[in-house]
């Protein structure tokens, strides 16, 4: 039997998204997308506090939420599969494990420097796209074998072209993405 589980424990990896783990991630999409176009909205009205920020504390704190973002959603990855693996009686830093994890943090380090690049060269209207972009690479290359993991990068890649052709969509494509993880995570259930 520990032979079995030794086996398992190699060749199984246990960042898998699915249940409340997806719902989560859907509901910090939804949330970072209202604050962000709320904290805009703000910014360029007449009657608000925001008004009199400029335009770089605006975008420190878009880049704030997006960050919490990235971090919660990390976390709710980590914490949900932890607790499954712990069901399983398996250890979560497994070598597949720890093989995805690395290829997470070098690929995200990567994708927050071409955002920067994006950013500094000013083009704005591409960093929402090029987003949506790294985003559903990344989840093709974290799939493995899970086939939900394709499902949501092709939505992000539809949704990245979407952007591109209409560059004032990236609120509407943050909340389809939202909505779909937890649509997907109400129906795993």
């Amino acid at each position: 039997m520990g032979q079995n589980n030794a086996i398992q424990d190699i060749k199984f990896s246990n960042f898998i998204l699915k249940r409340c783990t997806s719902i989560q991630i859907g509901s910090y999409f939804l949330a970072s997308a209202y604050l962000i176009e709320k904290s805009i909205a703000n910014f360029l009205a007449d009657d608000t506090i925001m008004m009199f920020l400029s335009v770089q504390l605006v975008a420190f704190f878009i880049i704030s939420i997006l960050l919490f973002l990235f971090l919660f959603s990390s976390l709710a990855l980590f914490y949900s599969n932890r607790r499954s693996s712990r069901k399983r009686h398996v250890g979560i830093w497994n070598p597949a494990s720890k093989k995805r994890f690395r290829i997470y943090l070098v690929y995200c380090i990567i994708g927050v420097l071409t955002l920067i690049l994006l950013w500094t060269n000013g083009l704005h209207n591409v960093i929402a796209p090029a987003g949506f972009i790294l985003y559903a690479i990344l989840l093709i290359i974290l799939s493995g074998s899970e086939k939900n993991f394709y499902l949501f990068s092709g939505i992000a890649f539809l949704l990245a072209a979407t952007c591109f052709m209409i560059p004032a969509y990236w609120y509407s494509s943050m909340l389809i993405l939202g909505i779909v993880y937890v649509v997907y995570g109400i129906v795993m259930k």
